[in-house]
């Protein structure tokens, strides 16, 4: 092996060695290697993230957040597949801001106590008029859930799975809000 080849082969092992001195200096709480791990990985953390986000969360916010996380973990984290380990805090950042807005989008629309509207509201008007003329599985799943029924016993009622009565809960919403936004035009 030349000395070319010899010091080719070497990189990579040399990268290696380099970056798991620099995560060492970080978990030790050197701020300086934290920034030199930021400048190494940032772009492709915001790029990861900028595919990933959905369309109302700042990619920015999301990228700030994940390196904060980092750094307030950073004693947690095994010296092993740091890139792996910041996608993952990624990842579950946006996860959980998809069940958030999940969760908030549920309390909104289908449980009337959540939100109060004005008696003269004519969405409500619209909703109610919605609600008596559309029919079929989404609608029916909509209308057990406004009695309080719990996922499990409109499952047995409907002889389906509870993955079936979210599913036909969700798209019973969609028909609603569609057919209120046609009433309100």
């Amino acid at each position: 092996m030349n000395s070319t080849e010899q010091s080719t082969a070497q990189g990579p092992l040399a990268a290696d060695h380099v970056e798991a001195h620099l995560i060492a200096r970080f978990q030790a709480g050197d701020s300086e290697a934290f920034t030199l791990l930021v400048n190494r990985f940032g772009i492709d953390l915001a790029a990861y993230v900028s595919c990933n986000c959905p369309r109302g969360l700042a990619h920015e916010d999301v990228t700030q957040h994940v390196w904060m996380q980092v750094w307030k973990h950073r004693e947690e984290f095994k010296p092993h597949f740091f890139r792996a380990w910041l996608y993952r805090i990624a990842k579950n950042f946006i996860i959980n801001h998809y069940r958030k807005k999940r969760e908030e989008f549920l309390s909104e629309e289908v449980d009337p106590a959540a939100r109060e509207l004005d008696p003269e509201d004519p969405r409500l008007d619209a909703l109610r008029d919605c609600l008596d003329s559309l029919d079929g599985p989404f609608i029916e799943v909509i209308r057990l859930q406004q009695q309080a029924a719990s996922t499990k016993e409109i499952a047995v009622q409907l002889s389906i799975s509870d993955g079936t009565v979210g599913s036909r809960g969700n798209r019973g919403k969609q028909l609603l809000r569609e057919c209120v936004e046609r009433k309100m035009q």
